[in-house]
């Protein structure tokens, strides 16, 4: 288990995701008009970084590119401190992070800011979707997996999904994410198997 909250496999997931969004920066950064979006690839690769518990190479390559690219949509300023001032936000910290904040609300960001949708959304997705839709970002990884009340409605889909029985409570020495982790493993257990190849005629 990482300082942030993961496990093993998450973390290195969210690792993944972190060098994924920095090669989609590198990739928008050779495109004339394209800072504010390497931007936000930017962001989002210090999130899954931060969460992974990347090492300080990742960190320090991610910032750095950052703060250029900030200097670049500012333009040029006596004020030096302005450009590190810019840099400040992408500071890493220990503390538990908060939710990012949204300027502009569209139907989208509301989607994946309510949970109660989206666990709609999950619920017509495939377990590698729905895994993936999880690490989606530093909000999703607080209300998934960090939220065991969610591993409980993942339990719930193993049961509707799967026809694997879950009980409707756990012990106090236990938690709905142990259960799931646990029961995930069977979960092709009443699956049909693939019908037999036809022999060639």
């Amino acid at each position: 288990m990482t300082t942030t909250g993961l496990d093993g496999e998450e973390a290195s997931k969210a690792l993944a995701y972190a060098q994924k969004k920095l090669d989609r920066a590198k990739h928008f950064s050779t495109m004339k008009g394209k800072e504010r979006l390497v931007l936000g690839e930017l962001r989002q690769a210090l999130d899954f970084a931060t969460w992974g518990n990347a090492d300080e190479a990742l960190l320090a390559e991610i910032k750095t590119m950052s703060a250029n690219i900030q200097a670049m949509v500012e333009g040029p300023n006596e004020n030096t401190n302005k450009n590190r001032a810019a840099a400040e936000p992408m500071k890493l910290t220990t503390a538990k992070m908060a939710p990012p904040v949204i300027e502009v609300e569209t139907l989208t960001h509301q989607v994946f800011l309510r949970h109660d949708i989206i666990l709609k959304v999950m619920k017509y997705l495939g377990w590698e979707e729905r895994f993936e839709l999880m690490l989606l970002n530093r909000h999703m990884v607080e209300s998934t997996i960090l939220n065991d009340g969610h591993w409980r409605w993942m339990c719930g889909r193993l049961q509707d999904d799967c026809g694997l029985y879950t009980p409707d409570g756990i012990p106090a020495d236990t938690t709905w994410k142990a259960l799931f982790e646990e029961v995930y493993p069977m979960r092709k257990m009443f699956e049909e198997p693939p019908p037999p190849p036809r022999g060639g005629g």
